[in-house]
Protein backbone atom coordinates (compact mmCIF):
# COMPACT_ATOMS: atom_id res chain seq x y z
CA UNK A 1 0.00 0.00 0.00
CA UNK A 2 1.21 3.36 -0.76
CA UNK A 3 1.84 6.20 1.53
CA UNK A 4 1.33 8.88 -0.97
CA UNK A 5 -1.72 10.88 -0.79
CA UNK A 6 -3.39 12.99 -3.96
CA UNK A 7 -5.05 16.02 -2.49
CA UNK A 8 -7.41 17.50 -5.26
CA UNK A 9 -6.98 21.25 -5.00
CA UNK A 10 -10.21 22.89 -6.92
CA UNK A 11 -9.20 26.55 -8.14
CA UNK A 12 -9.72 28.90 -10.99
CA UNK A 13 -8.69 32.61 -11.31
CA UNK A 14 -8.96 34.73 -9.02
CA UNK A 15 -8.02 32.49 -6.08
CA UNK A 16 -5.34 33.62 -2.96
CA UNK A 17 -2.10 33.16 -3.89
CA UNK A 18 -0.53 33.27 -0.59
CA UNK A 19 -2.84 30.74 0.90
CA UNK A 20 -2.19 28.41 -1.93
CA UNK A 21 1.48 28.20 -1.51
CA UNK A 22 1.51 27.69 2.26
CA UNK A 23 -1.16 24.81 1.42
CA UNK A 24 1.81 23.14 -1.14
CA UNK A 25 4.22 23.42 1.27
CA UNK A 26 2.51 21.89 4.01
CA UNK A 27 0.98 19.23 1.37
CA UNK A 28 4.67 18.50 0.19
CA UNK A 29 6.19 18.01 3.85
CA UNK A 30 3.96 15.57 4.68
CA UNK A 31 4.32 13.35 1.70
CA UNK A 32 1.13 14.13 0.07
CA UNK A 33 1.01 15.58 -3.74
CA UNK A 34 -1.17 18.99 -4.15
CA UNK A 35 -2.98 18.04 -7.49
CA UNK A 36 -4.86 21.60 -9.10
CA UNK A 37 -7.81 20.50 -10.49
CA UNK A 38 -9.53 23.86 -12.32
CA UNK A 39 -11.94 25.24 -14.74
CA UNK A 40 -9.72 27.26 -16.37
CA UNK A 41 -7.08 25.25 -19.07
CA UNK A 42 -3.59 24.89 -18.59
CA UNK A 43 -2.62 27.53 -16.08
CA UNK A 44 -4.56 29.55 -13.46
CA UNK A 45 -4.02 32.61 -11.94
CA UNK A 46 -3.75 33.69 -8.17
CA UNK A 47 -4.84 36.77 -6.50
CA UNK A 48 -1.60 38.32 -4.49
CA UNK A 49 -3.05 41.63 -2.69
CA UNK A 50 -4.71 43.40 -4.59
CA UNK A 51 -3.73 42.41 -7.93
CA UNK A 52 -3.48 39.28 -10.28
CA UNK A 53 -0.06 37.19 -9.27
CA UNK A 54 1.43 34.19 -10.48
CA UNK A 55 0.16 31.65 -12.75
CA UNK A 56 0.18 27.92 -11.27
CA UNK A 57 -0.17 24.90 -13.89
CA UNK A 58 -3.76 22.89 -13.85
CA UNK A 59 -3.39 19.07 -13.56
CA UNK A 60 -6.47 18.33 -14.12
CA UNK A 61 -9.38 19.55 -16.24
CA UNK A 62 -12.74 20.09 -13.73
CA UNK A 63 -14.55 18.29 -16.43
CA UNK A 64 -12.69 15.02 -16.41
CA UNK A 65 -11.75 15.22 -12.46
CA UNK A 66 -13.21 11.88 -10.47
CA UNK A 67 -13.21 11.64 -6.64
CA UNK A 68 -12.07 8.35 -6.78
CA UNK A 69 -8.52 9.61 -7.64
CA UNK A 70 -8.09 11.44 -4.81
CA UNK A 71 -7.76 11.03 -1.04
CA UNK A 72 -8.52 14.67 -0.33
CA UNK A 73 -10.14 17.72 -1.75
CA UNK A 74 -9.27 21.38 -0.81
CA UNK A 75 -11.43 23.97 -1.87
CA UNK A 76 -9.77 27.58 -2.61
CA UNK A 77 -10.68 30.78 -1.66
CA UNK A 78 -10.70 34.04 -3.41
CA UNK A 79 -13.85 35.76 -4.47
CA UNK A 80 -13.25 35.65 -7.99
CA UNK A 81 -11.96 32.17 -7.93
CA UNK A 82 -15.09 30.58 -6.59
CA UNK A 83 -17.56 33.32 -8.75
CA UNK A 84 -16.04 31.27 -11.32
CA UNK A 85 -16.51 27.36 -9.62
CA UNK A 86 -19.93 28.57 -9.41
CA UNK A 87 -20.46 28.73 -12.71
CA UNK A 88 -19.26 25.36 -13.43
CA UNK A 89 -21.69 22.61 -13.13
CA UNK A 90 -18.77 20.31 -13.21
CA UNK A 91 -17.81 21.92 -9.96
CA UNK A 92 -21.10 20.49 -7.76
CA UNK A 93 -20.31 16.62 -9.11
CA UNK A 94 -16.77 16.78 -8.15
CA UNK A 95 -17.24 18.28 -4.97
CA UNK A 96 -20.25 16.23 -3.57
CA UNK A 97 -18.66 12.97 -4.61
CA UNK A 98 -15.77 13.92 -2.17
CA UNK A 99 -19.31 14.17 0.37
CA UNK A 100 -20.79 11.29 -0.73
CA UNK A 101 -17.90 9.14 0.22
CA UNK A 102 -16.66 10.67 3.43
CA UNK A 103 -13.28 11.61 1.64
CA UNK A 104 -12.09 14.96 3.76
CA UNK A 105 -12.97 17.85 2.20
CA UNK A 106 -11.78 21.76 3.27
CA UNK A 107 -13.16 24.44 1.81
CA UNK A 108 -11.42 28.39 2.84
CA UNK A 109 -13.06 31.33 3.04
CA UNK A 110 -16.02 32.10 0.34
CA UNK A 111 -15.35 28.25 -0.68
CA UNK A 112 -18.31 27.34 1.35
CA UNK A 113 -20.80 29.52 -0.65
CA UNK A 114 -20.35 26.37 -3.46
CA UNK A 115 -21.02 23.52 -1.14
CA UNK A 116 -24.22 21.36 -0.24
CA UNK A 117 -23.89 21.26 3.35
CA UNK A 118 -26.65 19.04 2.94
CA UNK A 119 -24.33 15.95 1.36
CA UNK A 120 -21.76 15.52 3.84
CA UNK A 121 -19.38 17.25 6.35
CA UNK A 122 -16.78 19.67 5.28
CA UNK A 123 -14.30 21.28 7.28
CA UNK A 124 -14.74 25.24 6.75
CA UNK A 125 -12.40 27.64 7.51
CA UNK A 126 -12.39 31.68 7.40
CA UNK A 127 -8.79 31.99 7.33
CA UNK A 128 -8.99 35.54 9.02
CA UNK A 129 -10.24 33.66 11.95
CA UNK A 130 -8.34 30.71 12.62
CA UNK A 131 -4.52 29.44 11.83
CA UNK A 132 -4.24 27.74 8.12
CA UNK A 133 -1.41 26.07 9.77
CA UNK A 134 -3.21 24.05 12.40
CA UNK A 135 -6.21 23.53 10.50
CA UNK A 136 -3.75 21.86 7.69
CA UNK A 137 -2.98 19.47 9.91
CA UNK A 138 -6.13 18.38 10.99
CA UNK A 139 -6.75 17.94 7.43
CA UNK A 140 -3.91 15.85 6.77
CA UNK A 141 -4.58 13.46 9.57
CA UNK A 142 -8.41 13.26 8.64
CA UNK A 143 -7.14 12.14 5.01
CA UNK A 144 -4.58 9.87 6.52
CA UNK A 145 -6.92 8.17 8.97
CA UNK A 146 -9.94 7.82 6.06
CA UNK A 147 -7.48 5.93 3.89
CA UNK A 148 -9.16 2.53 3.86
CA UNK A 149 -7.70 -0.12 4.91
CA UNK A 150 -6.79 -2.81 2.04
CA UNK A 151 -7.03 -6.88 2.83
CA UNK A 152 -6.14 -9.59 1.30
CA UNK A 153 -7.73 -12.57 1.08
CA UNK A 154 -6.16 -15.73 -0.42
CA UNK A 155 -8.44 -18.46 -1.68
CA UNK A 156 -7.13 -22.13 -0.73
Amino acid sequence: MSDTHNIAILIANGFNEKELVEIQKSLRAQDMVPKMVSSENGVVNGWADNTWGCFFPVDVSINQALASDFDGLIIMGGDKSIQRLAKTAHTNRFVSSFQRVEKPVLALDEASQIIDTETGSVTHLDVSEQDLTETLTTFINDVQVSEPEMELSIAA
